[in-house]
């Protein structure tokens, strides 16, 4: 059995670890016992110590750690309003180029009808004109042949190759205003008091023409028509480089035409030729001719057919054509080429007393 003593220190120890002692010692202390548990008590303590040191760390750490998820939480949430705002802009953005292609086709669709329009327009002013001057039917439409010919041989830009396409083209507008006068080439054919009149076409047609949005240059174009290089021309005696090249290269060609369809059937092409090179020193602008005879060699047979102009009255079966057969109202009754019967002159002889036919006919020579 245990002393009284042992059982006492003994319910001493029980008493004090309950009430938050870490140990105990027994009397009588022994020293190495008692430097033993010092020292344990001491290792406890530093071990303690760097817990606690090791916890303030890890309190840090996981402050640090929450202030960052709530920083990155933030930092998505800006992200998703952002992605938002970009995903509405680009669907905006979708939008406008669907409206904007829309728009372009649009008014794609509304430049070509302009253009469809305002070839409608010239195809209709040529017509007038051709009506109105019925012995030069195509001539209008042979000057725009030649003058495209040589703008393309200049490789000039393909909207200056339309604006001089078209002033061909309507280059004669003004002869309309000339009531009682007709209008042939060259100059030459008019004494001065004559062209003060009948010269002033030009000048009529680019009034006209500028009353048209869209044919401002084609105005400029014909009322430079008549200029001469060596600055005899009208209205404004230009000279050289200042007329517009586009009105240099419809002089050459609507002068070649008029030469060419009012000259003899027994001139010889290289003839002609030869009145345009005299001329060209004060008239034309030399450096164009070549490109003219280019076209010529092209297009022009160097033996001209035959051609007699004869009265109505002595028309005959077996004969051909020449022209188109045109009366006064401008109605094409028989075409170039036609060898006529007897019924067809009996067709033509009873239309001339409603609606007279021109007064003499071309008829290619047997």
């Amino acid at each position: 059995m245990l002393s009284s003593s042992i059982r006492t220190e003994a319910r001493d120890a029980i008493q004090g670890l309950k009430g938050g002692a870490d140990d105990y010692l027994l009397k009588p202390l022994d020293p190495y016992q008692t430097l033993a548990k010092v020292e344990a008590f001491l290792r406890i303590k530093v071990l303690q110590d760097e817990l606690q040191e090791a916890n303030a760390d890890l309190a840090e750490t996981v402050e640090e750690l929450e202030l960052n998820r709530q920083e990155l939480a933030q930092k998505n949430e800006a992200l998703q309003r952002e992605k938002k705002v970009i995903r509405n802009s680009l669907l905006e953005k979708t939008y406008l180029l669907d409206e904007l292609e829309s728009s372009n086709q649009q008014l794609a669709e509304v430049n070509r009808q302009l253009i469809r329009n305002l070839d409608h327009l010239v195809d209709m002013l040529s017509r007038i004109v051709e009506y109105h001057r019925l012995q030069n039917k195509g001539h209008a439409r042979t000057v725009g042949r030649i003058a495209e010919y040589m703008a393309r041989r200049l490789a000039l830009d393909p909207a200056e190759i339309d604006h001089i396409r078209t002033a061909a083209l309507l280059h004669e507008l003004g002869t309309v205003a000339l009531v009682g006068h007709s209008v042939v080439c060259p100059r030459k054919n008019y004494s001065k008091k004559e062209w003060q009149i009948v010269g002033q076409y030009p000048i009529l047609g680019a009034r006209l023409l500028q009353e048209y949005e869209g044919l401002e240059k084609e105005a400029e174009l014909v009322l430079y028509l008549h200029e001469h290089v060596d600055g005899s021309g009208t209205p404004e005696g230009l000279t050289g480089e200042k007329i517009p090249l586009g009105s240099r290269i419809l002089l050459l060609a609507n002068e070649w035409d008029e030469l060419y369809q009012k000259s003899s059937n027994q001139s010889a092409v290289s003839d002609l030729c030869k009145v345009l090179q005299v001329d060209s020193n004060h008239l034309f602008d030399p450096q164009l001719l070549p490109l003219l005879f280019d076209w010529i060699d092209q297009e022009i047979p160097a033996e001209r057919p035959a051609v007699d102009m004869v009265n109505l009255s002595t028309i005959s079966t077996g004969m051909r054509l020449a022209r188109d057969l045109i009366t006064n109202t401008g109605i094409k009754l028989v075409p170039e080429g036609t060898i006529l019967t007897e019924s067809m002159i009996e067709s033509i002889m009873k239309y001339n007393q409603t609606d007279p036919l021109t007064e003499l006919l071309a008829i290619y020579r047997n």
